[in-house]
């Protein structure tokens, strides 16, 4: 009676209830209800089949003439007696007999079976049915509870972050609904948004179709990032193209001093004037054509810029560690201006331009001469009066005519007579010219 009353008590409680669990329960409530009446309209179906099937029975019996058989302590009525009465039927006293004729009783049919089978399911199910609606029951009633304390945290954690004066439409997240103003609606500023929107999604989209394409075409993992690299690299711009060529690097040097045939050009060696020439802080000199560049920009006047022939690269290993890899055509211009234009100043000791060019000659096979260079080194050949073996090997390599510098020879000699400084100038410029003359005749080929 408890159970049934706290069942009673627990369906009333749903029953005013208006969460989902409860309805739930009250759902699965009235499934079985309908279930226990479909079950006693076929259990009341099933008594009277019963009925019938006992009455047939009994005719059967008596239609074959089954007699009792009397038992020692059995009493009047004998074991078939007492199986009718406990079926509810009456039976006749008859005469003991002493011998009872055989008679079988006729197998049930193929539908009475079913009819067995299908009466002990929906007994079953009679049975289990309020057992598993009750089961039913505590669960949604275990899940409603659980369902309920989780709001109430929730409320009470909103309630707690909410400021106190916070109304319920600030609380809302979506935005308010603003009215269409044809007055304050642009068109061009809505296209250009869009239009920029259609550029990233293009731009995403190819990127993602060259990952995608990458992944099946790359061989190895290395490959792929270099390839996911190169999607984002900035694209080059037509003026780039039309740009004139950017001589940054000498890529006629070779890494090493080697030369054809097996054998190796021994590096010249230092004299002691060369020695002389470095300053007290080479160590901190340049160290390749980027930083002499800098250097020469910091530099104003061609003094300070022929001063960093004398301070950092008086020496061929100097020049080797700068321009050794590296050669750039416009820091050599440079130096070669600055070389000229510092004449005969007092920082710049006679026989720096040679000794430079040696230098360069002989541990930089690779320089690129231009023709404005050409003329450069030809002049400054000419002011330090350099003698035949000198000048042949610095002119072959450079592409300067041994011609030029007798020129420039002459040219520097004619100048200084006009100037009536001929006696101190070059004085002997007259047999160096034809010196020189006769040495680019034995090149043959130099022009």
């Amino acid at each position: 009676m408890d159970l049934e009353g706290a069942t009673v008590a627990l369906l009333q409680s749903l029953k005013t209830a208006k969460s989902v669990p409860g309805k739930e329960l009250l759902r699965i409530v009235d499934l079985h209800a309908g279930s226990c009446e479909e079950l006693s309209g076929a259990l009341q179906a099933a008594w009277s089949r019963l009925h019938r099937l006992i009455t047939v029975l009994k005719s059967e019996l008596r239609s074959v003439g089954i007699t009792e058989v009397q038992g020692p302590d059995s009493g009047p009525s004998g074991i078939f007696s007492d199986l009718l009465t406990s079926l509810g039927v009456v039976t006749e006293a008859q005469p003991q007999q002493p011998e009872a004729p055989s008679g079988k009783i006729p197998a049930p049919s193929q539908d009475e079976n079913a009819q067995a089978s299908a009466l002990g399911k929906a007994l079953e199910d009679l049975e289990q049915g309020p057992g598993r609606a009750l089961q039913a029951g505590r669960q949604l009633a275990a899940e409603f509870k659980e369902h309920a304390g989780i709001m109430l945290s929730v409320t009470k954690t909103t309630r707690t972050r909410l400021p106190a004066g916070t109304s319920a439409q600030a609380r809302r997240r979506e935005d308010p609904l603003q009215k269409y103003d044809a007055s304050l609606f642009s068109f061009d500023r809505m296209k250009g948004e869009v239009t920029v929107a259609m550029k990233e999604d293009w731009k995403r989209d190819k990127i993602d179709d060259a990952k995608k394409r990458a992944i099946y075409d790359c061989r190895d993992y290395n490959e792929f990032k270099q390839r996911v690299a190169g999607c984002t690299l900035k694209p080059i711009a037509k003026n780039e193209f039309n740009a004139p060529p950017k001589f940054a690097f000498n890529r006629t040097v070779e890494g090493s001093t080697a030369v054809s045939g097996g054998l190796v050009a021994s590096p010249p060696s230092i004299s002691p004037l060369d020695r002389q020439g470095r300053g007290s802080n080479a160590g901190q000199g340049p160290k390749n054509s980027r930083e002499v560049d800098r250097e020469l920009r910091r530099r104003g006047s061609a003094e300070e810029k022929a001063a960093l022939v004398v301070d950092y690269l008086s020496t061929g290993d100097d020049v080797y560690r700068v321009f050794g890899r590296e050669l750039d055509a416009e820091v050599f211009r440079q130096l070669l201006e600055a070389l000229e234009q510092a004449g005969t100043a007092a920082a710049v000791p006679p026989g720096t331009a040679q000794r430079f060019l040696e230098h360069v000659v002989g541990r930089c096979t690779g320089s690129a001469a231009q023709a404005e260079e050409r003329g450069l080194v030809a002049r400054l050949l000419a002011r330090d009066q350099a003698d035949a073996s000198t000048v042949v090997p610095i002119c072959a390599t450079l592409g300067v005519t041994p011609s030029s510098v007798a020129a420039a020879a002459r040219s520097l000699a004619e100048g200084k007579a006009e100037n009536g400084d001929s006696s101190a100038g070059v004085p002997d410029s007259s047999a160096g010219s034809s010196s020189l003359a006769q040495d680019g005749l034995d090149c043959g080929g130099m022009d």
